[in-house]
């Protein structure tokens, strides 16, 4: 942030002065419309570089509410767009993929925001190194057909806001978008620390890259730290893939591999869609988690499929729970002759007391259910039973495999 502070006052000076190296033409002061282009030619209120585009909007623009600012942005590669204290802005592209944000020379964030309020975006590629976009403070923006990514080494995270000394949180909203991360030691795809993020029919995805040590420490779709910081997602999809790293840390309050970690008073809302955590494919015995909870962290996710995969005899976690949470997450499993496994050496699935459910269909009344019978009985998870798996067995009032 300090680099994006200090940048900043030079931009503006060097536009007050007069200077505008990137307008071919003239720029009206009042602008309701500017365009980005590779070329402008002879075009009026068009710019041909990102960062022009932005110093002036803050050296002269000054958008409202009552006068709001859309930049158009055509096909090609550009950089250095920022947001500092302004808003009103809409920045919209020629579609994913086509008109792609990227960092500046020496960076590796694409786009630096602070304070800023109605910043959208919409039809675009955001694509950082370290990250995509950093969010320090308050305001609020949204994305419509976006895509956020971030693909680098050690700490990389499409998504990260921080709070400011206000202690005031943002709020974002994310339509029909995609948000991906894709690192080597301590990735996340979407990291809050002090937002309020709503997802609608989108997809979250954090992809391990071989390590450059011997371990991945952390790799996880959305990381929500602290009591300011809150995802709410909606018919989307979370995906924390092994990728083609090898060996993780074993999964815990912010390590390994997880969907989902929430901590510190953070909240989780998820309601429809898919929660995944897979190690499919890694080598060794690693553990997968779609949720991680620890230290009085809100996890409320129903109407949700998860898809909990470890590797080798690693443990496959629905929810890990480290210490006191709210936990709001029941789930009924498929029925069948088996429990649900996690692994590919049928290894169980682990969870929370009372939290899941499955029905066994070959079991008798005796409450022998190694295809023994017809009767279905409904089992329920409890990890103070051993004898055949964490489960209690509804009908018989005994633990599963219990004479």
């Amino acid at each position: 942030m300090k680099k994006f502070q200090a940048f900043l006052p030079l931009m503006l000076l060097a536009l007050v002065a007069g200077f505008s190296p990137g307008a071919q033409a003239a720029v009206a002061n009042d602008a309701e419309v500017i365009t980005v282009r590779q070329t402008c030619g002879t075009t009026d209120n068009c710019f041909s570089s990102l960062a022009d585009a932005a110093a002036w909007i803050h050296a002269i623009r000054h958008p409202s509410a009552s006068s709001p600012l859309l930049v158009d942005v055509g096909p090609g590669e550009f950089s250095g767009f920022y947001c500092a204290a302004h808003g009103n802005i809409t920045v919209r592209g020629s579609g994913i993929g086509n008109t792609r944000i990227v960092p500046t020379p020496g960076d590796s964030t694409a786009i630096r925001v602070e304070n800023c309020t109605r910043l959208r975006f919409e039809d675009i590629s955001i694509i950082g190194v370290s990250s995509g976009i950093e969010w320090t403070g308050g305001g609020d923006s949204s994305y419509v057909n976006v895509e956020l990514v971030a693909d680098g080494d050690n700490v990389t995270r499409a998504w990260v806001d921080v709070c400011d000394a206000s202690g005031v949180p943002s709020r974002h909203n994310f339509f029909a978008s995609t948000v991906r991360s894709s690192g080597t030691f301590y990735n996340f795809g979407y990291y809050t620390e002090c937002a309020e993020t709503w997802f609608f029919g989108s997809e979250i995805i954090a992809i391990a890259k071989a390590p450059v040590g011997p371990h991945v420490l952390a790799n996880g779709a959305v990381r929500v730290i602290g009591a300011r910081a809150q995802i709410q997602a909606y018919g989307s999809s979370l995906r924390a893939l092994a990728g083609d790293a090898d060996v993780f840390w074993t999964t815990g309050p912010a390590t390994g591999l997880a969907g989902a970690m929430v901590q510190d008073g953070g909240a989780f809302h998820m309601h429809g869609g898919i929660l995944t955590a897979s190690a499919a494919g890694a080598a060794g015995n690693n553990d997968a988690a779609t949720i991680i909870a620890s230290g009085d962290a809100l996890v409320h996710v129903i109407d949700t499929a998860f898809n909990p995969t470890a590797s080798g005899s690693g443990v496959a976690h629905r929810i890990q729970s480290v210490g006191d949470n709210r936990i709001r997450s029941p789930f009924l499993w498929f029925s069948g002759t088996n429990p649900p496994a996690g692994n590919n050496t049928g290894g169980g699935i682990s969870s929370l007391d009372g939290a899941d459910m499955f029905i066994e269909t070959d079991c008798d009344a005796s409450g022998n259910c190694e295809g023994a019978g017809t009767e279905t009985h409904v089992m329920i998870y409890n990890s103070t039973c051993t004898a055949a798996g964490p489960w209690f067995d509804s009908t018989t009032g005994r633990c599963r495999g219990t004479p």
